[in-house]
This record gives C-alpha cells, structure tokens and sequence, in this order.
C-alpha cells in the first residue's frame, strides 16, 4: 500500500484490516500520510510521567456546547496559561468538544475550530508545559452509544475525527498528547469489548498520519474512568505499534457525595466534612461516613498495581472537590474549606507517591460551587488556599539519609526505605517491600570531590540535587555533575572538594520543578 509521500512500513501495513471497515461512511481526511519523523519526540510515556507531578484542566470551556464561552468562561487567553505555568503546574488538560463544529455528513470539522483549537495548544507549549488534548463528552456520539448495534458508526466518525485533528497537530512535539475519549460509560464486558474497537481505531488513526505522530504519547481511558471498573472489565491494553508509549486514564471524585453532590438525594446527603481528621461534632450528619482516605490508599494501590507497576503510566485526568461557598460565614465553614484543602492535597500527593499524573478539574466558577482556581477574566489567582494545597501535595518527594525519626516521617506506602516518588525515577519497584534499591554507594575522590554512584531505572538524568548540612537543621544545595556510568547507574560528583573539618549529613532529592 503506497501513499504520496512514502511506503508504509509493515507494522503500518496492519493498521490495515483494523481500518477498512469504516472507510465507506466519511472520506478519508489521511490524505497526506508523512514519513515517521522522530525530532522531538524521545520521551517514552514514563520519561513523560515523571516531568509532570500536577496538572490542570481548561474545564467548561473548549468542550462546552454552543462555544468556547457559552458556559459563562471567556475565550482561553495566553494571559491565563502564563498564569497557569507561573502557579506552579506542569501540565494543561484541554476538554475539547469536535462533533458540534462538524459536518453532520461528512464528520468535517470546521478548519477556524481545528485553528483555534491550535492556537491555545500553542500557549501552553509556548509557556513550556505538557498538553492533553482529547475528544470530551461532545454531545455524547462515542461515550453513550458503546453499544455493538453503534460501533460501526461511531468507529468511522472516531477514525474521521483523529485523521482530521492528528494531521492539524502533527508538527507539534512530543509535549502534545493525545487522548482518545473522556469518559466512556461502559457496564460489562460486552460493552468492553466495543470501547477497545474505539480505543484502537484512535490508536490505528493517529500513527498512520505519521511524522511526529508515529511516536506521540496516546492516552485511553478505562470504563467511565473508574478505578474499580476499570480493575474489572479492562484486562489489556491496546495494541500499538511502538513500545512505551501509552498513558492510562482514570479519574477521581470519591466520594462524589463531598466531591461533586449539590443538592441532597433520596438515596444519600451532601458531604461538607471528608477526612478522618476534619469531621464536624455539631454538623455530625454532613460528616463523610465513607469514601475517605483508607478508600483512597486501597484504590489507588490497584490502579498502581494495574498500569502503573506494568510501565504504564495512569494520567489521573480529573479530581477534585468543590468548595461550598453558599454555607454560612463561621466554624462550619471554616471545617469544610479546611477539609476541602485536605482532599485537594491528599489526592494530589498520594497520586504522586504511587506514580499517577494528577490533573485538577477547574470549571473557572468561583461561587457556588466552586473549583476555580483562577479568575479568568482578571487572569488573577481566585483561590490561593487551593492552589496552595495541591501544589503542597504536589512537592517533589526525597529520600535522605537522617535520623530514625526524620526516616519514620518520610516512610512509604510500600514500607521500604526509600520514598516511592524517589524510586519511582532512581530506585526500583515501589509495589514491592522486597525490591529494595542499593543504597547510595559514597566514595572520596582523589581531589576530596564526593562521588555517589545510584541505582536508576528510569532514563531521567539531572533528576537530582545532593544536599550538604552540619546539624541536620539548616541545608545547602551542593552544586554536582551527573553521568551515567551505565544503563542502571547514575553517578554524582560534587563540583567542589568538601571540607574536613566538620561533620557532614548528606541527603538526596529530587528538584522542585
């Protein structure tokens, strides 16, 4: 099979079968297929998780239906996503909504949406962040017809939709992901069994535009983004053509009594109060009574166990709780914001320590119920005490070489010595209490230079800073040169010879980003 441009390879040649029966409802928009073009585009999909320890989500916005602001948010601006890197975030999640901006008959989207779209791609790429960009809720064409009497259609239209917006963003680098639905409401194995179709279609369609594309990160969602469905009806991944470079999604808003609820149901109340150190004594009734952080401990270790100690990294593409501002002014409040910080900066840090991509969830509202976190209009920061608490969960982790106390306050989820995100970039397999990395080996060079050769298993180089105190209260960041003596060893040298005349505590870290 010959295009314009150039032959396709084999692996290409097989994305053949899994195509052809859903060429004859649209035209084919893979009209200009290019040669696999690797610039840019190095990082597998772990090298990737491991630069991003919180994201954000343009939420109601580039998926709302009737137009980027017809849900009370205004046009994404370059403003907003300065503001956005400068808070702290590493990555930007853009919801996109396609089907509403296309031909009803032939699924061709409108070239000023597929351009506009791009342009605040280029924002966030511009202000060096990572990109998640999908297909979102978008009227419900995929997500709420997985069905086998549907999946034809949909296929073809999914297959139309990712030919026409993987060819628009094909010359943008490998800090471009793409991400095939959002939330796909799927029940039983049956259902499962058609999302998959949807899955690979997107995976078949995107590397067949090739360029930059033979080798993006893709991101497929498991069954409504629900850990434990997602644990039950999603025994694999799909295929691909090239190794390493899928992402997991799963999502997270338990328990949606606290997270998402706005008005009282027959079957349950709101929850104004989560975390077993944040419930009320007076508003005992508003208390959360489940759902909390033991739930959370137990769910994420079986996603970790899932993808995550597999080598496939999980984009925890939503969380979040919203802040109740209508509660009255006084204690009540005050316990429910407190409690709110919490969660933010609980999901945040645990996602972290057991190798997930956290991305918050912000709508832009500020009142009500509210999850902003900026004031878009302004392009000024709307909520300080939650932007604190996640970027507080989100603070790179470390292990260090202290006392039995201070090694008590930094003990992990696996029990081992060293600090899951640590391992995670240098050491070994954080599921297991067995795998323990070596422990740093320490040696003084010729010219009084320290010389720590490390366990890696990740390809990060400069991932880390050596730290210098005399008392184990006031640190110093020790300059260091990095190398690799081998594919498992990463070596640091210090800059400077040390000093002999007073004791020296050394510790590891991985930098703030």
């Amino acid at each position: 099979m010959t295009f314009k441009k150039f032959t396709l390879p084999l692996a290409v040649l097989c994305l053949g079968a899994r195509l052809l029966f859903a060429d004859s409802l649209y035209p084919n928009y893979n009209t200009d297929p290019e040669e696999p073009d690797f610039r840019g585009m190095g990082k597998s999909a772990v090298e990737i998780a491991a630069e991003i320890n919180l994201g954000w989500n343009i939420g109601n916005t580039m998926e709302a239906m009737g137009g980027e602001t017809a849900w009370g948010n205004p046009q994404v601006s370059e403003e907003l996503i300065q503001l956005v890197k400068a808070s702290g975030f590493d990555a930007v999640r853009i919801p996109c909504s396609w089907d509403q901006y296309a031909n009803q008959e032939t699924a061709e989207i409108d070239a000023e949406w597929l351009d506009r779209v791009k342009t605040v791609v280029q924002y966030c790429l511009d202000a060096d962040l990572y990109v998640a960009l999908n297909i979102h809720w978008d009227g419900g064409w995929l997500e709420r017809n997985i069905e086998t009497e549907t999946q034809e259609a949909v296929n073809a239209k999914q297959k139309a939709f990712w030919e026409q917006i993987a060819t628009h963003f094909r010359e943008f680098d490998g800090r471009l992901l793409f991400a095939s639905a959002n939330e796909p409401h799927v029940e039983n194995e049956a259902q499962m069994e058609v999302l998959m179709s949807f899955h690979q279609t997107f995976i078949d369609t995107v590397r067949a535009t090739g360029g930059r594309n033979a080798f993006r990160v893709l991101i497929v969602q498991g069954p409504i983004t629900d850990i434990e469905k997602t644990d039950t009806l999603m025994d694999q991944m799909p295929v691909d053509t090239i190794p390493g470079r899928l992402m997991a999604e799963l999502h997270y808003y338990t328990p949606y009594n606290f997270a998402l609820m706005q008005e009282d149901q027959s079957w349950g109340k709101q929850f104004y109060y989560w975390g077993k150190d944040f419930h009320s004594n007076t508003d005992v009734e508003r208390n959360a009574t489940w759902g909390e952080e033991e739930t959370l401990l137990e769910l994420f270790a079986t996603a970790k166990a899932q993808f995550v100690d597999k080598g496939i990294p999980v984009l925890l593409g939503e969380f979040g709780a919203q802040l109740r501002m209508s509660l009255p002014e006084g204690a009540d409040f005050e316990l429910h914001r407190r409690s709110r910080n919490h969660y933010l900066n609980y999901v945040t840090k645990q996602a972290n320590a057991h190798g997930f991509l956290p991305f918050y969830w912000d709508t832009g509202t500020l009142d009500g119920f509210a999850s902003g976190l900026f004031d878009r209009d302004s392009n000024v920061i709307g909520d300080q005490e939650g932007l604190d608490a996640l970027l507080e969960g989100a603070k790179d982790q470390y292990w260090a070489e202290l006392s039995s106390s201070e090694k008590q306050a930094l003990k992990n989820s696996d029990g081992d010595w060293a600090n899951d995100r640590f391992e995670f970039l240098v050491g070994s397999d954080a599921s297991s209490v067995e795998s323990v990395p070596e422990r740093p080996s320490v040696s003084v060079d010729e010219l009084g230079r320290l010389v720590l050769s490390v366990a890696r298993i990740s390809p990060v180089r400069s991932e880390l800073e050596l730290w210098r105190s005399g008392n184990l209260l006031e640190w110093s960041n020790l300059p260091v040169e990095t190398d690799l003596e081998s594919d498992t060893v990463l070596r640091l040298l210090t800059v400077d010879a040390l000093s002999r005349e007073e004791a020296s505590f050394f510790k590891l870290r991985i930098p703030e980003m």
